[in-house]
């Protein structure tokens, strides 16, 4: 696997991480603090 492709799945990993999160009962980001 070479990096280009490492670094495109690494990518995705995080974007589905991301997606994942629930958003908090605020709705903003001071509701993460």
């Amino acid at each position: 696997m070479n990096t280009g492709r490492l670094e495109a799945f690494t990518d995705g990993v995080i974007a589905i991480m991301v997606l994942e999160l629930t958003v908090p009962a605020g709705g903003d980001l001071s509701a993460w603090s």
